[in-house]
């Protein structure tokens, strides 16, 4: 490249730059002077002969119905009851008691209230339920046979026990909810 190819290079790059430089600045005060203005309206006039305006009265849109909340009723069925009472020992042996409790029945919480209930396996180091049946008794209860087999955790050493038991699983506000246990050592 000679001297004078070099002198014309560095003069187009300057000269782009500064042509550049003009088109962001009429860009940027085009851009907040539309932010900062408003439109200003044009008027047009025209020649046309004068009407009377006429009148149309159009009905309002119906306003519709406010819709209900739709409130799903749990299925209540041996299997959806089999879940709950897995569920409920699970959460047990992960330690969600706040999980696990709401699935027991107003009656069975008011017998038990939270802290009472959830103290009474402040020893448990682990429990694992086997459902062994379920089966519907009347038309709104669905009985769920299981054993349990729980190991607790004393200064000592550790204590396997293992259990039997059942529940009944309802629908009670509009929830399944366990009620009625019975449980024995065996």
């Amino acid at each position: 490249m000679n001297k004078n190819n070099t002198v014309y290079l560095v003069v187009i790059v300057i000269a782009l730059v500064v042509i550049g430089a003009s088109c962001w600045k009429m860009f940027s005060q085009n851009s907040s002077a539309s932010q900062s203005q408003p439109l200003k309206q044009t008027t047009v006039a025209t020649t046309q002969p004068a009407t009377t305006p006429s009148t149309t009265t159009q009905p309002a849109p119906a306003t519709p119905a406010p819709k209900k909340p739709s409130i799903t009723k749990p299925v209540l069925n041996t299997d959806t009851a089999k879940k709950i009472v897995e569920e409920f020992y699970a959460e047990i042996e992960k330690k969600e008691y706040d999980r696990a409790y709401p699935k027991m029945s107003k009656s069975w919480q008011e017998e038990y209230p939270f802290e009472k209930w959830r103290d009474g396996y402040a020893t448990t180091a682990s429990n694992h339920a086997v459902i062994l049946g379920a089966a519907p008794v009347g038309k709104d209860k669905i009985k769920v046979d299981f054993k349990l087999h729980a190991v607790d955790k004393k200064a000592d050493g550790y204590y396997p026990t293992d259990f039997q038991g059942h529940v009944d699983v309802l629908v009670e506000n509009n929830k399944l909810v366990m009620d009625n246990p019975y449980i024995w050592k065996i």
